[in-house]
């Protein structure tokens, strides 16, 4: 039986313990990104709908509704990052400022439905609690068109 040099073991540990390191990373960070689930959060008070994620399929069924998904995507990337730039909110929540009541209305009550149990803020609070202007006035106008809507809190 021939002997594996110690330079080749070495190599191969430190191998696996990299992948195994990267392999937990990523994890996380997959379990981060994703939207937690309304039953996970037993101390809230709200009732908030179990998170459906719609598919591309449901959302085909009826060509008339607006499509809330792909914003309300963003806009939580963007709040949720830690190092997001003015730019990339700005751009985020001016998207925002062009939809019409109805489209607003449906990315309000998506967010909310998919990361109200994230940390018991809707859209509004989140966007409150981002805590920037940037000079720009884009997220107080937001805000702003948020409030005209007069959603219950």
């Amino acid at each position: 039986m021939k002997k594996i040099p110690t330079n080749t073991i070495l190599i191969i540990a430190i191998l696996l313990i990299t992948l195994a390191v990267v392999y937990m990373y990523w994890q996380q960070i997959k379990d981060a990104i994703a939207p937690k689930d309304a039953t996970e959060n037993t101390q809230s008070t709200t009732t908030v709908p179990k998170k459906t994620t719609p598919t591309k399929q449901t959302q085909s069924t009826n060509s008339n509704k607006y499509d809330a998904l792909p914003l309300v995507l963003e806009l939580h990337d963007v709040m949720a990052g830690v190092f997001t730039s003015v730019a990339t909110k700005d751009q985020a929540y001016s998207k925002l400022l062009l939809l019409n009541n109805v489209q607003l209305v449906a990315v309000y009550n998506l967010f909310n439905q998919l990361y109200y149990s994230d940390s018991g803020q809707n859209l509004l609070q989140w966007i409150q609690h981002e805590g920037y202007d940037a000079n720009t006035g884009i997220a107080q106008k937001a805000i702003a068109k948020l409030q005209t809507l007069q959603f219950k809190k």
